[in-house]
């Protein structure tokens, strides 16, 4: 099985290529907004606490490292998962 392969990390995002080999980017100051607005689901946030969450978070993936294989999770409109073998 191909897997992505991360490219460069930069200040403003991630190039990698996915599984079919296509060069893709991922923009931290949208997965930002994808990661407030998924804290504004799980807590009831509303948009004004929504937009403070976004403007002071540097939080852009999830992550699991007890999960098999290890993976994280970009946030976006679509998530971009990388996994990792042990």
């Amino acid at each position: 099985m191909k897997r992505k392969k991360i490219l460069s990390i930069e200040a403003e995002g991630l190039s990698y290529k996915d599984e079919q080999g296509t060069e893709k980017f991922i923009d931290f100051a949208s997965a930002a907004y994808f990661y407030s607005k998924l804290l504004q689901e799980w807590n009831g946030l509303d948009e004004k606490e929504r937009i403070t969450l976004e403007r002071r978070t540097k939080c852009v993936a999830l992550r699991d490292g007890t999960a098999k294989p290890i993976y994280v999770k970009f946030l976006a409109e679509t998530p971009v998962i990388f996994e990792f073998e042990r």
